[in-house]
């Protein structure tokens, strides 16, 4: 299945309902996608909100940023996204706060963020548009364009193999 985001718009998103309680204090998620669109702007990819941005990723101005349990972001510099299909995955761990963004398969620097911290249930989870509000509020000028694909969330942090694996399309088992 793709999800094909044809243009800038404050009203084309996905909601997706998960199998499982978005309660965790660990994750990977993990998405394919290619763009054409100038990357030099704001851009969401994901939006988790929860009375406020509890799990977010983002492009913005060239910069992919995390934003974790309302909190200001954790930004890592990654080679340019483009129309080329590119698996992007994030992984955190809230015990040692340590956090990763994978891009085809390999690791950036790991960094410390939002140690000892839940993501929290209730939320909504939304491709393609940044929530300014439960559900709703959106701004065309940070929505995606694009395509979509391969969008998994586990509740722990795959290993170094198992992402490499996720990168060539293994995904089992999956939470979404």
């Amino acid at each position: 299945m793709s999800l094909i985001f044809p243009e800038e718009t404050d009203n084309s998103y996905v909601i997706l309902r998960p199998a499982k309680p978005m309660s965790f204090t660990a994750f990977t998620l993990c998405m394919s996608f290619g763009s054409e669109l100038n990357l030099l702007r704001e851009t969401i990819l994901s939006s988790y909100y929860n009375s406020g941005d509890a799990l977010n990723l983002w492009v913005e101005y060239g910069i992919f940023n995390v934003y974790l349990l309302h909190s200001n972001p954790v930004s890592f510099k990654l080679p340019h996204l483009n129309t080329f299909w590119t698996n992007l995955c994030v992984t955190w761990e809230s015990s040692s706060g340590l956090i990763a963004v994978w891009v085809d398969g390999k690791s950036s620097g790991r960094k410390v963020y939002r140690q000892g911290h839940k993501v929290q249930d209730g939320g909504i989870v939304i491709l393609g548009q940044d929530q300014d509000n439960l559900g709703n509020e959106f701004d065309k000028k940070q929505s995606f364009i694009g395509e979509i694909t391969s969008v998994h969330l586990w509740d722990y942090v795959l290993s170094s193999d198992e992402l490499c694996l996720v990168s060539q399309g293994h995904t089992e088992p999956r939470l979404f």
